[in-house]
């Protein structure tokens, strides 16, 4: 008798002791990729498949934060690589083949952010996906995907991305192809490969546009 009432005793013990629940982490996590671009009081950020747009107000002198507005997606997982570039209230988004057109519409106070449908980047000559750089500004782009050139224009009388290309980079078998750097807003951009400088710019004659790479100089010794 007396050890069942011990036994008795402590099963209520046990019972009125906190629970605590130990859940496992999966080690292959990974954090959802986060990127902020932008330039002066309004930039991007870019989290996983959202999207935020934010901005300074200056009246009352606070933070606002707009968004998150998704990006369609084309799978659960992961898409690689994920780049964003912008210098105001518009944003170009390059997700795997997929490119977006990310517009920032002020109505007033209120402030909605617009992601256009995707468009593929064309199949290129070399399946070579990295590096990949994206530069650019306002409805112009430029993607470099190895040492292929695209050229990004929205078109703002049909409301879609058009994209111009692949150029590509004149063969490099003699020197070194790194660093690989691209820097320009507009119609002309700057492609830095190991020691050689190329201009690139796009030629538009109304519906038409040419991408042309000038002979590349080198960087002196």
């Amino acid at each position: 008798m007396y050890n069942r009432r011990l036994i008795t005793l402590l099963f209520a013990l046990l019972l009125a002791l906190p629970t605590t629940f130990v859940v496992a982490q999966d080690d292959d996590e990974k954090p959802e990729p986060a990127l902020m671009e932008g330039s002066g009081a309004s930039p991007w950020i870019i989290k996983g498949n959202k999207i935020y747009y934010l901005k300074w107000d200056t009246s009352f002198e606070k933070v606002q934060i707009y968004g998150p507005q998704d990006l369609a997606r084309n799978s659960y997982e992961a898409v690689e690589p994920l780049l964003i570039y912008s210098t105001g209230a518009a944003a170009w988004v390059l997700r795997g083949n997929e490119v977006f057109f990310v517009l920032a519409k002020h109505e007033g106070s209120f402030v909605r952010i617009e992601v256009e449908h995707p468009e593929e980047l064309p199949s290129a000559e070399t399946e070579k996906v990295t590096p990949v750089l994206m530069t650019g500004g306002g409805s112009n782009a430029w993607v470099l995907k190895g040492d292929n050139i695209f050229f990004l224009r929205w078109d703002h009388s049909f409301g879609k991305a058009e994209i111009f290309g692949p150029e590509v980079l004149p063969l490099n078998d003699y020197g070194p192809t790194e660093p690989l750097l691209m820097h320009g807003t507009g119609q002309a951009m700057w492609v830095l490969r190991g020691n050689e400088l190329f201009h690139v710019k796009a030629r538009i004659e109304g519906t038409f546009v040419e991408i042309e790479i000038e002979r590349p100089e080198d960087l002196p010794e």
